[in-house]
């Protein structure tokens, strides 16, 4: 009786062991766990396949909805370049201080447009908050507000400053030579993510930024024709782009660094734009007191808007395709990479 229970017991040890985890001993006293061999009664997918498979596809949606935020920032970067041009050529308003800051400064309506929506559409305490902005900015964003203030203030005035030789540029630049040689930007954002971002180092990708930033040199060189010296309008204003190019590289990266590590929702990064437009505000005021002040001819900028309908227009639609560029451009460096945001702007040269 004693030898059947004993065997009986030998049975149950062997039957659970085959669905225990398999345990090896190891001269150190480390004991790791693997798992078992499949049989009959071992589930096709575990708790940990469910969670991978979780997490795959929404690696894959995220990834797809940034791509798709690429191309947006694509289409609106064409168009806001198209207006500035014209607002500083054919209209003759060349004030490249003016248009970027009252661009970037656009953003900050997005904060009552974002506290307006979860007063209607919140939970009941963001619909009983009454003017409450604070706490309902709060409530939906997944980082201290404090913090978020600090990180919106030193990417705001970052991208004013890597924006301004952008603006300024096309004053000497058509947008096809712009596009082409702010399209060097991904060497710089290669550069950028090796060094902080842990980025590999790939020789493909190496050859393939060097032979972009190759062609970005003979677009400067060569843009104004034979005639045209290091000198001219058109190269200094090729220059200028070249350091936009590698202002908002570093940018990108920044972006990625501190926004892109720790927020990973919608609302907590338009209440992050909404910030950078506000910070925008103070700089404005003290650029416009420097410029109007300015004993430098090509920089002095008196202060006005434009003075004809054509000219606001264009100041307005360059405005909305600025705010429509930001959003978006945030939302692909943030669920893409800065290198591949910085690569897909190359099909803005078509």
């Amino acid at each position: 009786m004693e030898s059947r229970k004993s065997t009986a017991s030998h049975r149950e040890e062997a039957l659970t062991d085959a669905h225990s985890p398999v345990r090896m001993s190891h001269r150190n006293g480390v004991v790791p766990v693997t798992k078992p061999v499949p049989n009959e009664h071992t589930k096709l997918l575990d708790d940990e396949d469910l969670e991978l498979e979780k997490e795959t596809k929404e690696y894959f949606h995220t990834k797809h909805v940034g791509l798709l935020a690429l191309f947006v920032v694509i289409c609106t970067t064409i168009f806001q370049a198209e207006a500035v041009q014209h607002l500083q050529t054919a209209d003759d308003f060349k004030k490249p201080f003016f248009v970027m800051c009252f661009s970037h400064a656009a953003p900050v309506l997005l904060l009552p447009f974002i506290f307006a929506y979860y007063r209607i559409c919140g939970t009941t305490e963001d619909r009983h908050a009454g003017f409450d902005i604070v706490g309902v900015m709060q409530r939906h964003s997944i980082i201290p507000l404090k913090k978020l203030m600090r990180l919106s203030a030193f990417l705001g005035v970052f991208y004013l400053v890597a924006d301004y030789f952008w603006f300024a540029s096309f004053q000497n630049l058509t947008v096809a030579a712009g596009a082409a040689i702010f399209n060097s930007s991904p060497l710089f954002v290669y550069c950028f993510s090796i060094c902080l971002l842990n980025e590999k180092l790939v020789a493909i990708k190496v050859f393939g930024v060097l032979l972009a930033f190759t062609g970005v040199t003979m677009v400067v060189l060569y843009q104004g024709g034979d005639h045209a010296g290091i000198g001219s309008p058109s190269v200094i204003g090729g220059l200028m782009m070249v350091i936009s190019a590698v202002l908002n590289a570093g940018y990108n990266v920044s972006v990625a660094l501190t926004a892109g590590a720790e927020i990973n929702d919608t609302s907590t990064l338009m209440i992050m734009m909404g910030m950078s437009g506000a910070f925008t505000i103070p700089a404005w005021l003290a650029g416009t007191i420097f410029f109007a002040h300015s004993p430098f001819p090509s920089l002095y900028e008196p202060i006005g808007f434009p003075p004809t309908t054509e000219g606001n227009l264009m100041l307005m639609i360059g405005t909305t395709m600025f705010v429509t560029n930001f959003i978006f451009l945030t939302f692909a460096v943030c669920w893409t990479s800065p290198l591949e945001t910085s690569v897909g702007f190359m099909l803005t040269i078509p």
